[in-house]
Formats: structure tokens, C-alpha cells, sequence
């Protein structure tokens, strides 16, 4: 015979649900305990910096290819020439950004990729959060007093990748976040004052588990959108900015090819932990690798501030 509906019969049908819910706050109990042990085992092996340093160099147009710049206390960096543009570089900060203290006085402050240490490691919901610190630090004490901070992502940012850009953008809505795209800055008053595109790419390349941003397309698209961008001026009769500056996450230059016959004032980028430092480069522009971390992934690397002229 039929069974009679009752109230246990409706309880039962209720139960999936509750069942669901219970496993849906189970699994969340589980992926903040791993995300916490994370934390925890990431910070005590990478540590933390204590330096009030950053390697500062001035661009005198040279091109001989050779480490350059000077370790200066951050308090007590060169005054800025006028007709110059100043930027702070940093790059490859995985999840150490705190670490690093209040940033140099500058016109423009660039993150060059890999904000957080790993895409595999920590749970989706866990990663987010640390874009969401990320995104506080940039409108912080640290930052806040610098008027224009351009960040990109890395190959360890796939969720940026993932979100897109104007998702991404957003997110980190304390910087100009830039994926294949430019952004012009103004520095100086007056007749002084001057324009400064910046172009960024968060392309790189490598053997790393952690592989946002490393399609071969996404080179591609960087170097169309870049003759793209100088078609664009040739046609607008657009008058050129005075200075262009590239910043990719690895060095990448295939994407420099692009620009062609343009001068490139400045080439930042992160990526290779072990390559950091500054120097003059092709044509006298300055080639900066930014990575705060060495190759043991310890915070040990300062800011690299650099002064291009603009005249």
C-alpha cells in the first residue's frame, strides 16, 4: 500500500538540503584551515625586511649595459631635478608587500606582477581576499601619498587573468590596473609639464606550476595593441608623449620589438628573481628588474626609484 504523507516524510525531503549545506560550511571550515597553515608556513619561510633602503638611479642617457645604482636610505634620496619623472619600481612582492614599508616620495609608483605567491595553493575565496589587503596597502600609508600607481599581473595572478580586466580592474580599484593597455600620466606645473605613457603586460613565459598570463597570445595581443596605440597617434595627429615607458612582468622582448624606432625612456619588469637591479640600456633607456624576493623567495630585495629626464 501507498505510504501516507507526514511530517517525517516532508523532513526527509528537506534533508538534502541541509545535507548540502552542511557539507557547503564544512568544505569552507576546511579551505580556511588550509589557507591559514599557508599563511602561516609562507611567512616564517620567507620572512620579512626591515630596510629602509631602495636602489635609486638617475638616467643619464648612457648605454653601456652595466649594473648601476646606489643603496640610499629612503629618507635621504637625492632631491628630484626638474624636467624629471620619478618612479618607484617593485615587483614580485607574493603576499610580502607589508613588508616593505612606506614607499619614496615619487610621481608614479609600478608594481610589476605576482602579487600573491601562489594560484594552486590557497582556496579561490582565500585569494581574493589577498587582492582585496593588496588593494587596501595600495590606498594605505604606504602608498596613498604617491598620485599614480600603475600595477599589472604575474603568471602566480591567474585569477586576474580569469576575472578580466575590467573585473580586475575594480579589484585593485587603488592602482591603474593595466592588461595590454597604456595609461598617460602628467607630471610637472605649466609650460613644465609633461606626459608619460605607460604601457603594461602582464606576459611572461617560464616552467612554473603557476602559469597566468602565459599563453603565447597573450605576447601577441600586447605587441598588436602597441602598433596599435602608435597607429592611432599617426593618425589622430596626436603629439607624442615625452616619454614612453614599457613594464611587462618578465622581461619580454619580443613585446619591446613593437615600439619599433620609439625610444623607450624606461623597461620595467619582475619575474626573474635572481636578475634584480638597474641599468642603462639600449638607446640610454633604463632597464629595471624589480623583484623584491631573490631566489629563495626572501624579501631582501629594496624599491628601485629611478629619475628619467623628460627634456
Amino acid at each position: 500500500p501507498a505510504r501516507s504523507a507526514t511530517p517525517w516524510s516532508m523532513s526527509d525531503a528537506a534533508m538534502p538540503a541541509e545535507k548540502k549545506h552542511a557539507d557547503s560550511s564544512s568544505a569552507s571550515v576546511v579551505q580556511s584551515l588550509n589557507d591559514t597553515i599557508m599563511d602561516v608556513w609562507f611567512s616564517f619561510r620567507t620572512g620579512s625586511r626591515a630596510s629602509d633602503q631602495c636602489l635609486y638611479f638617475m638616467n643619464n642617457g648612457a648605454s653601456d649595459d652595466s649594473p648601476e645604482g646606489t643603496l640610499t636610505p629612503r629618507d635621504a634620496l637625492p632631491e628630484q631635478t626638474p624636467g624629471t619623472v620619478r618612479v618607484v619600481v617593485i615587483s614580485d612582492t607574493h603576499g610580502r608587500h607589508a613588508s616593505i614599508g612606506r614607499l619614496p616620495d615619487c610621481d608614479m609608483m609600478v608594481h610589476c606582477g605576482d602579487i600573491l605567491m601562489s594560484s594552486r595553493l590557497w582556496s579561490s575565496p582565500g585569494k581574493m581576499d589577498k587582492y582585496r589587503a593588496f588593494n587596501s596597502w595600495l590606498g594605505g600609508p604606504a602608498c596613498a601619498h604617491i598620485p599614480h600607481r600603475v600595477v599589472i599581473g604575474g603568471n602566480h595572478d591567474a585569477e586576474l587573468e580569469a576575472i578580466g580586466a575590467e573585473a580586475a580592474s575594480d579589484l585593485l580599484s587603488n592602482g591603474t590596473y593595466l592588461a595590454n593597455a597604456a595609461t598617460t600620466i602628467e607630471v610637472g606645473e605649466g609650460q613644465g609639464r609633461k606626459r608619460v605613457r605607460v604601457f603594461g603586460s602582464p606576459s611572461s613565459h617560464g616552467t612554473s606550476g603557476n602559469r597566468g598570463f602565459q599563453s603565447p597570445l597573450v605576447s601577441e595581443a600586447a605587441k598588436d595593441a602597441i602598433a596599435a596605440m602608435h597607429a592611432a597617434d599617426q593618425s589622430a595627429g596626436r603629439e607624442k608623449p615625452d616619454a614612453e615607458v614599457l613594464v611587462t612582468h618578465a622581461r619580454s622582448p619580443r613585446i619591446r620589438e613593437a615600439y619599433g624606432d620609439v625610444v623607450l625612456a624606461a623597461h620595467l619588469w619582475g619575474h626573474a628573481h635572481d636578475a634584480y637591479g638597474v641599468k642603462s640600456g639600449m638607446s640610454g633607456s633604463v632597464e629595471v628588474c624589480a623583484s623584491i624576493m631573490d631566489r629563495r623567495y626572501r624579501p631582501v630585495n629594496a624599491p628601485i626609484v629611478i629619475d628619467i629626464a623628460l627634456d
